[in-house]
């Protein structure tokens, strides 16, 4: 059996991300990215605010029945991963490009 810290996994995530390499999708609630691997797992990154009305980011992983197996929240990265995942997923830079084009004729 693998041994892999919630440090790792997040790391990982981000990785992968940065290299275009998770398909980060909008879901139906408010500020959440989603990505489907296998039919087997879905991770999701989130953003929410805490009870003193912070900006909170968290990251889950799901499993096929849709329960939460893994959920980290302590790790100053994940703000970076969430912006990531939201651009990936909102098609941001090609928006940018589209957008310049635009302006340029």
């Amino acid at each position: 059996m693998t041994n892999v810290s919630d440090v790792e996994f997040v790391g990982k995530v981000l990785e992968a991300t940065q290299r275009g390499r998770i398909d980060w999708q909008k879901t139906a609630v408010e500020a959440q990215y989603a990505s489907t691997f296998g039919g087997k797992w879905t991770v999701l990154i989130d953003r929410g605010t805490d009870h003193r009305g912070n900006e909170t980011f968290w990251l889950s992983l799901q499993n096929a029945e849709g329960e939460t197996v893994l959920r980290i929240e302590q790790d100053s990265r994940l703000s970076g991963l969430f912006e990531l995942a939201r651009r990936y997923a909102l098609k941001v830079n090609e928006a940018m490009a589209d957008f310049l084009k635009e302006l340029e004729s």
